[in-house]
């Protein structure tokens, strides 16, 4: 059987074909049962790709010296880029390649040229991941008052800028200040990416210019006298139950550690160790979880919080529970009523804040409280010897951030600061008046009896510092055995 002839010319395939790139020629291009490639003739390495679907594609394939195998750079579609545009394109890849650098590389770094203030300070909420609040507050500044920097290249913003715009600003110090700050950490990003050489970086030579404000602590009214009067107040409502239970033992909670609000009324009933007489504080200011020891009060407080919830037959999972229904965190958060209805109890006309009670503490601690350290012995027996804590010490109970974190505390050291503690609730506690019945008499472990029914650590001492150690080295276990 012989073979039937036709007219259809079948053409050969190929995967490329040769001409001259311009707008005429990619127009023309069509798509064929395979993939191909359309090449320059005047610049070798440029090409349109050309694919079974029909989108076409600009690209650049030039081997660098060196290396085995050349990989292939897109520049565009053709409907994106016309030929003019894409040969120029083409043209400066070519030239970079040939010059031993890539691209790709050369691209990504003019894209970073042009990175803005605002981009930088996103690169820090990624990297360095603050508080949800600082988050917050910092954009909202740079939309404000840094409006000025936010969308420009943070390589071109010089030392004239910045000093300008914070004498500018002098009327709100404290804002220009932290200003001043967000601009630091944005710097700090772009230095570390390679967008801003260290020495190019103006935000040390603008600080050597400018006077910072100093940063006070706030001072309070909470203190002597007034202090007293407060002190003899909540005693006397808490007693009569005048306040919420809840408010109560959260404002003796707070005076008697010196803990941040917010990390107060987050604490959570499995972070409450019983055999361990210690309590963590994961949700902190400094991102670093405090882990501080339970006293006596600190444990009378957390047993009332157990029967109270347990007759209420609360179930959640906060130490400070609230059942207000405008309150969807499940947590007490605001004691300014309670404040309030002290303040009138005792004539009290000073302003007091939550925290004022954190710097109450810290004042007790670096001026008042006496640590019981030993005993030695004397001619007439034995001698109590106490000693003063050390800023660094302080620190640590408050929960300022420090440089060496370590995984928890030593068995020593919850000791040590249960000591220091129990010596600055004893202050708290002496600050209540007329207690007694003369004037004069002051007591410790006061709130313990009058309050939470415990008795082993109440005495009157007057004037003078108690004579024997409060803290017993087996107090743990003896409060423990009456714990419900």
């Amino acid at each position: 059987m012989s073979k039937q002839k036709t007219n259809v010319i079948r053409a050969k395939t190929t995967t490329s074909l040769f001409g001259v790139i311009n707008k005429s020629t990619a127009n023309k291009l069509k798509p064929r049962n395979r993939t191909y490639h359309f090449r320059d003739k005047k610049l070798k390495g440029f090409y349109i790709i050309v694919h079974t679907s029909g989108s076409k594609r600009y690209v650049v394939r030039k081997r660098p010296l060196g290396v085995k195998e050349a990989k292939p750079i897109i520049i565009g579609d053709t409907e994106v880029f016309t030929a003019k545009e894409a040969r120029a394109v083409a043209v400066k890849y070519i030239g970079q390649i040939s010059q031993g650098l890539n691209p790709l590389l050369e691209k990504e770094k003019a894209k970073q040229q042009q990175a803005t203030v605002m981009e930088m300070l996103e690169k820090y909420f990624k990297f360095k991941k603050p508080k949800e609040k600082t988050i917050k507050d910092y954009r909202a500044l740079m939309n404000n008052r840094l409006s000025i920097f936010a969308n420009k290249p943070i390589n071109l913003i010089t030392v004239a800028d910045i000093s300008n715009w914070y004498e500018k600003n002098s009327d709100a110090p404290r804002s220009a200040d932290i200003g001043l700050s967000i601009l630091k950490n944005c710097f700090d990003q772009a230095v570390a990416i390679d967008i801003v050489k260290a020495t190019d970086n103006p935000i040390p030579k603008v600080a050597s210019m400018i006077k910072r404000p100093e940063v006070k602590r706030k001072k309070t009214e909470l203190k002597g006298r007034v202090l007293e009067e407060f002190m003899t107040a909540l005693f006397h409502v808490g007693r009569e139950n005048l306040i919420g239970v809840t408010a109560r033992d959260w404002i003796l909670f707070k005076l008697a550690t010196g803990t941040r609000s917010k990390e107060l009324s987050k604490m959570e009933w499995k972070d409450v160790d019983r055999k361990k007489m210690i309590y963590t504080l994961h949700d902190t200011k400094t991102g670093i979880p405090l882990e501080q020891a339970i006293t006596p009060l600190t444990q009378c407080i957390l047993n009332n919080r157990g029967i109270v919830q347990k007759s209420n037959n609360y179930k959640g999972k906060y130490v400070f529970e609230t059942n207000r229904s405008d309150n969807t965190d499940g947590y007490f958060k605001d004691a300014r009523k309670a404040i309030n209805q002290i303040k009138a109890f005792g004539s009290i006309k000073a302003k007091i804040t939550p925290h004022d009670f954190r710097n109450v503490f810290i004042t007790l601690a670096e001026h008042k409280a006496n640590v019981v350290v030993g005993t030695r012995e004397t001619e007439e027996g034995h001698e109590t010897i106490y000693e003063r804590m050390n800023t660094s010490q302080i620190k640590t109970l408050v929960g300022h951030k420090k440089t060496d974190v370590t995984e928890g505390y030593s068995d020593k050291e919850i000791d040590a600061i249960g000591q220091q503690l129990h010596a600055i609730q004893n202050e708290l506690s002496k600050c209540v008046l007329n207690a007694g019945e003369k004037t004069g008499d002051r007591f410790i472990g006061i709130f313990n009896i009058a309050w939470y029914g415990e008795d082993a650590y109440y005495q009157n001492v007057g004037s003078i510092d108690p004579v024997y150690n409060p803290i017993q080295s087996n107090w743990a276990e003896a409060v423990r055995e009456k714990t419900s």
